[in-house]
């Protein structure tokens, strides 16, 4: 079998694109949490709301 070998300028051009593309996995990753947070504030303050409605429907009858 023949040796291949990969020029430092290769290695390093592969571990640049290595670590972007780590970089973008983990904005994804986090991005990810933040929406999922988000969604639960959401669905917190969407219950809130409607107990306030349901408080003021009873109020006004």
């Amino acid at each position: 079998m023949k040796k291949i070998e990969v020029s430092k300028e290769e290695q390093e051009w592969k571990a640049e694109e290595d670590a972007r593309t780590l970089m973008n996995y983990q904005k994804i990753f986090k991005d990810e949490k933040r929406l999922k947070k988000a969604k639960e504030k959401l669905k917190e303050r969407e219950l809130e709301v409607k107990e306030s409605l349901k408080d003021i429907n009873e109020a006004l009858k």
